[in-house]
């Protein structure tokens, strides 16, 4: 049976690791709704030029519960290996102690909605308008924007096609190349109303992102196309 000075001691020692654990939680808690904030031996910064990751030492003299607790559990370890995720558009996870599986990075697409021709151009047969780039199919035509994009690589490619009467036929493609994809969606491919989502991997080291359509099928609109590496 513990004396009743015991019972306050262990009382005393339970209650200050319980406000290590809220300090703990508060200080991990700025990082995950803030986008920035500091654990144990490290600091993530969000400014202007983006995420920067700092190295924060320990103070001396200061070393609270909380930072030690923050320390031993490994939060800063994770946080100094989860920061080149959050470089490649990963959100932070909830719980620290799991890593990410495969995520989609940023958007590599520019005005993928097609609110106008910023960022495109075309020698042809397309046009912009109402929010969508129109294959008239009186001619095989495509419609190019400047991208760089490694080889080897595996991206989530979406697109959505409309105002298509029955089947058109879509090619992303390198030019003087050939398909920018592998199999299975290496060269032309036959579309039709509705919204696509093909997990890629790209063929070449591609300067330029080419969308061809050909004239001996349907003419068709294209919206909200978007292209986004994916990570593991």
């Amino acid at each position: 049976m513990l004396a009743r000075g015991s019972l306050i001691l262990v009382n005393k020692v339970a209650y200050q690791n319980l406000i290590s654990i809220i300090m703990a939680i508060v200080k991990f808690g700025s990082i995950v709704t803030g986008g920035s904030g500091s654990l144990g031996g490290h600091t993530i910064q969000n400014s202007r030029s983006g995420y920067l990751l700092r190295n924060k030492p320990l103070p001396k003299k200061s070393r609270t519960q909380a930072q030690y607790l923050i320390r031993s559990s490994g939060h800063s370890l994770w946080l100094k290996y989860q920061f080149d995720a959050l470089q490649k558009g990963a959100p932070f996870m909830s719980n620290p102690s799991v890593y990410p599986g495969p995520y989609l990075g940023n958007e590599l697409i520019k005005n993928g909605t097609f609110d106008n021709w910023d960022y495109w151009s075309s020698p042809g047969y397309w046009t912009v308008s109402g929010g969508k780039a129109h294959f008239d199919a009186l001619g095989t035509g495509k419609i190019i924007q400047a991208l760089s994009l490694p080889i080897n690589t595996n991206f989530q490619l979406s697109f959505d096609i409309s105002n298509c009467p029955s089947t058109g036929l879509i090619n992303f493609y390198f030019y003087n190349v050939g398909g920018l994809w592998k199999v299975p969606y290496r060269g032309a491919q036959v579309i039709s109303n509705g919204s696509y989502i093909w997990n890629v991997e790209s063929f070449y080291n591609s300067t330029n992102f080419y969308i061809y359509a050909y004239s001996n099928y349907d003419p068709f609109d294209l919206d909200n196309l978007s292209l986004r590496q994916i990570y593991s």
